[in-house]
């Protein structure tokens, strides 16, 4: 057992409450006090089992991998641990005749779902209508899912957003995905969440006898009220989270299910507050930011690390953002030789553009967190659906995508060969009505033919390869990496359906293949990962709060999100402040620095580059 512990870790492993809160702060050690405590009740119950819910599939599984080496053995049948989507896909699959679903079902993506929504929408409107509409199929869908994520009346929520709109349209629009959805078998992400609600509801006592949660100011409603059900049902819950490092009320987290935990389950609060990550110097400006906060739980973090030089967090101000790019790229190379883990975080990608291009010009090689994952690339996609429609021929999405590879197959043309396919005529014969399609007819005979799974995989790859490089000929190469990458990944999982299921729910990123000193990212991406050095660009109001931040919740959310940020960082932390900002149009805005800043002076080392 890990018995390295500060006192108020102690307190978290081995308390006894029915329900638990832990109040996490940046830097405190968390995943120990989690892991530690799960391989603590192991240990002591050796009968019991228990479910350890995440945010991502890395997360659980490096969790549980911690827990197995804190008990010295198998977790197998007495720890569940994987993230909330996982969760609930198993427990509808295991109950789904409880809650009105069969247990093939498929899974749907946010690319996918889209995809649907823009069908329902060209069954409604004309082309030409579609192009005047003030709301696109993404606006409705992207509402829909807050909606339900937030246990929220949806046309509210639209009437709000759009005033004078047709609502009868945006009824029919719901109405008509979701029977899109039920008549294909197709479950979204809001649909797991919603319907494995449903199946805990089913239960008639928990199968855990407790539920640890990480990460639990990300949750929102639903999630929150699988928790709640899970604990009258006679579980114990134990949740960490920090309420200053909630960031994601866009997916749906819902800030207040921090302070409801306790006043619904009357749990007990412990707070972590001694910080392993970073400086004192840096630890003070953040204590200073979010204190101000009106709705915060109150913790001063403090450090608790030894370096043999302690610097202050640096304000450089620099005349542009071009200007900015250039010092920022000359440090952190710098940074990079003295073997320096350094990162470039900002609050939106454009702003990072800049010093993407000032970074290449000199040669300097970077990952890139928040871009596309590698599987919501369209390759990786185009892959996928040949695995899916060999699970499922009548998988419409899938389906068309590979006819659509073929030359001579438009979307008129692909959906009439769908439609037959749905309309019960087997893929084989659909196919063979059309002489481009031949080489494809040829294809999945041998692939339905195949019983190994894995070996599936290398027929479908051998297949592509030759089509990928008519589809994607300027980076064929890096391509084909993704995809062995892709592949090399089916010995973590037994079979293909779970296979598929994995990378639909948590996709892959590219940078995890990456081992770049330096690293650009979003703030948003950065979360839960630490860096040597930190700059933070462009702390100019109207990104620090972003200027579409209006209401009080808004800006309290961009404070925590500015906090976020700080607390990457273990010894440097520089904020660049360009005093102009070139426009659209190709003139000049003077900026002012950021409120989250002003009356900081003590904290900060002012710098004017030269």
């Amino acid at each position: 057992m890990d018995l390295n512990l500060n006192e108020d870790q102690k307190r978290a492993v081995y308390s006894d409450s029915r329900a638990l809160l832990i109040v996490a702060g940046a830097g405190t050690g968390k995943t120990r006090v989690l892991t530690t405590r799960a391989a603590r009740l192991i240990k002591e119950n050796p009968d019991a089992r228990y479910l350890l819910l995440t945010f991502t599939k890395k997360a659980a599984r490096e969790m549980t991998t911690r827990v197995r080496e804190l008990i010295e053995e198998d977790t197998k049948n007495r720890l569940y641990s994987g993230t909330f989507h996982s969760f609930c896909s198993n427990i509808i699959r295991r109950r789904s005749e409880r809650v009105g679903l069969t247990n093939d079902f498929v899974i749907i993506d946010e690319s996918d779902s889209l995809d649907l929504m823009k069908k329902v929408f060209s069954r409604i409107y004309s082309k030409e209508k579609i192009d005047s509409l003030i709301f696109k199929p993404k606006d409705i869908l992207s509402l829909y899912s807050y909606a339900r994520n937030n246990n929220q009346d949806f046309i509210e929520i639209v009437q709000r957003k759009y005033k004078y709109v047709n609502f009868e349209d945006i009824k029919k629009i719901i109405s008509l995905y979701e029977l899109n959805k039920k008549e294909r078998n197709y479950l979204d992400f809001d649909d797991l969440l919603m319907y494995g609600l449903l199946a805990i509801k089913t239960l008639e006592k928990s199968p855990f006898d407790e539920v640890l949660v990480d990460e639990f100011q990300d949750t929102n409603q639903i999630q929150a009220e699988m928790l709640y059900y899970f604990y009258d049902l006679g579980s114990r819950i134990s949740a960490v989270g920090d309420d200053a490092q909630s960031i994601y009320s866009f997916r749906g987290a819902y800030y207040e299910n921090m302070f409801n935990f306790i006043k619904r389950l009357d749990a007990e609060k412990i707070i972590l507050s001694s910080n392993y990550r970073s400086t004192q110097q840096i630890l003070d400006i953040a204590n200073s930011i979010i204190q101000s906060s009106y709705s915060s739980i109150k913790k001063e973090l403090v450090a608790n690390v030894r370096l043999k030089e302690n610097v202050k967090p640096k304000l450089v101000i620099v005349s542009d953002d071009w200007e900015e790019a250039r010092y920022v790229a000359r440090e952190m190379q710098k940074f990079g030789e003295k073997g320096l883990k350094v990162a470039a975080l900002y609050r939106a990608a454009y702003i990072g553009r800049n010093l993407e291009s000032q970074l290449n010009s000199m040669g300097i090689k970077y990952s890139f967190y928040g871009g596309q994952k590698l599987t919501e690339s369209a390759h990786a996609k185009d892959f996928m659906s040949f695995l899916r429609v060999f699970v499922n021929p009548k998988d419409e999405i899938a389906l068309i995508r590979i006819l659509k590879m073929f030359p001579g197959i438009g979307e008129k043309k692909a959906e009439k060969i769908k439609d037959a396919v749905i309309s019960g005529d087997n893929l084989k014969k659909a196919l063979s009505k059309e002489k481009n399609l031949e080489e494809l007819n040829i294809f999945f005979d041998k692939l339905f033919k195949i019983t190994d799974w894995h070996d599936l995989l290398e027929l479908v790859f051998d297949f592509y390869k030759d089509i990928m490089n008519r589809l994607y000929p300027e980076n064929y190469e890096e391509r084909e990496e993704d995809l062995i990458k892709f592949m090399d990944m089916s010995s973590n999982y037994d079979n293909l359906v779970e296979y598929l299921e994995a990378f639909t729910l948590d996709p892959v990123e590219k940078s995890e293949f990456d081992n770049n000193n330096v690293i650009l990212s979003t703030i948003h991406s950065a979360k839960g990962l630490e860096f040597d050095v930190v700059f933070l660009l462009s702390v100019i109001e109207s990104v620090y709060p972003h200027f579409r931040a209006q209401s009080t919740d808004e800006i309290e959310e961009e404070r925590r999100l500015f906090y976020v940020a700080i607390t990457r960082a273990k010894q440097r932390l520089i904020f660049t402040f360009p005093r102009h900002s070139k426009k659209s149009r190709g003139y000049f805005a003077k900026n002012t620095i950021s409120p989250f800043l002003r009356e900081k002076d003590n904290y900060l080392e002012v710098f004017i580059a030269r």
